[in-house]
């Protein structure tokens, strides 16, 4: 009977808080301040078909929930252009 290896989790609180400190406590997508009640990990590359990102620590940002779906479906460059749209009509 063969054990299994029990991996290490990859996503540890040192982990989460280094990268806080790397994006200043601040969303990556916005730069807006982020509190531990609107903090939510997201992918940088999405994961799927369409762009085919990792759930790799390499590949994890913090975003202020609000903007976690905008992240969780698109690319930065999409991101960009729909903001660019949003700004163009009301800005």
């Amino acid at each position: 009977m063969t054990k299994k290896k029990i991996q290490k989790p990859k996503f540890t609180t040192k982990f989460i808080r280094e990268q806080l400190e790397k994006q200043d406590f601040k969303c990556y997508l916005s730069g807006l301040p982020m509190e531990a009640w609107n903090c939510e990990a997201e992918h940088l590359v999405p994961l799927g078909e369409k762009h085919k990102g990792k759930h790799d620590p390499e590949n994890i940002v913090f975003v202020r929930r609000e903007l976690k779906s905008l992240k969780r479906e698109c690319s930065i460059e999409e991101i960009v252009a729909i903001c660019k749209a949003i700004v163009k009509i009301h800005g």
